[in-house]
């Protein structure tokens, strides 16, 4: 795991824990991902690979689940942490990578 992203969770959750115990009802969460793609991931890629569908078959051979995380993965993840149901949720970090962290 990336130093970045362990530094990520630790201020998520002292941020929620301060919130929280000051009284201030804040949650405050993190959505943290590794290899979404974007305009510049294709770019970069593509300037490796020469075509599109040989980038995205090496992304998809990386990750555990097999797929591409794409930009609307990790906004549905948002939508759900900013949304009602997630109101006893806090001090979370949502990761949205198929698994790629952890391998």
């Amino acid at each position: 795991m990336s130093e970045a992203i362990v530094y990520e969770r630790a201020l998520t959750f002292q941020a929620a824990i301060s919130r929280g115990r000051h009284g201030y009802p804040v949650r405050v969460n993190s959505a943290s991902s590794r290899y979404i793609w974007t305009p510049a991931i294709e770019a970069q890629l593509l300037t490796e690979l020469g075509d599109r569908e040989s980038a995205r078959r090496l992304v998809a051979s990386r990750n555990p689940l097999g797929g591409v995380a794409e930009p609307d993965d990790v906004a549905w993840a948002v939508v759900y942490l900013s949304s009602d149901e997630a109101r006893m949720v806090t001090a979370a970090d949502l990761v949205i990578d198929g698994g790629m962290i952890r391998s």
